[in-house]
C-alpha cells in the first residue's frame, strides 16, 4: 500500500488491534487478532505479515491481504503452519530482497554434562534430541 502506514495495539487479552492510517491521518481500516508482538509489511506492500500463536502446538506464519483502497482482508491466509519461534514470533524482512528472518527452535534444549576436572571430561548427553547428534557427531571428528 503505498501511502499508508499500520499502527498495532496489544490488549490485555493477547489481542493486537491493527489500524491502517493514510497519510493525511484518516483510518483507512482495522482489524483485531491474536498476533505475536511483530508485524511487518510485505516487500511489495500488499499484504502484512505475522505470526500467529496456535494452543498447543508452534505458531503460524500468515499474510493479512491489503487491497488497494486500504481494507484488510479479515481471514488470514496460512503461508508456513507450524514454525517453532520459542513463543515469541519475532522477525523482520529484508528490504531488498523480501526474505524472512525469523528465530527458531526447540522449548526443550538439549541437554550435556561436562566434567570438570578430575580426569572426567567427556562430555555425556542429559537428554536426547536433534541437537544431541549432530553435537555427539562433532565431538568424535
Amino acid at each position: 500500500m503505498d501511502g499508508e502506514i499500520y499502527r498495532s495495539r496489544a490488549g490485555v487479552d493477547g489481542t493486537r488491534s491493527c489500524h491502517l492510517i493514510a497519510r493525511d491521518g484518516t483510518v483507512l481500516d482495522s482489524l483485531t487478532l491474536h498476533t505475536r508482538r511483530t508485524i511487518r509489511w510485505a516487500l511489495d506492500g500488499s499484504a502484512l505479515l505475522a505470526f500467529l500463536p496456535v494452543p498447543a502446538r508452534d505458531d503460524e506464519f500468515v499474510r493479512i491481504d491489503v487491497d488497494q483502497s486500504g481494507r484488510v482482508a479479515r481471514v488470514p491466509a496460512a503461508v508456513m503452519p507450524g514454525v517453532p519461534t520459542l513463543y515469541r514470533g519475532e522477525f523482520d524482512i529484508a528490504a531488498r530482497t523480501g526474505r524472512l528472518l525469523f528465530i527458531s527452535g526447540e522449548t526443550r534444549p538439549d541437554q550435556w554434562v561436562f566434567g570438570v576436572g578430575g580426569g572426567n571430561d567427556t562430555p555425556r548427553p542429559a537428554t536426547t534430541g536433534r541437537l544431541q547428534t549432530a553435537v555427539a557427531r562433532a565431538m568424535r571428528s
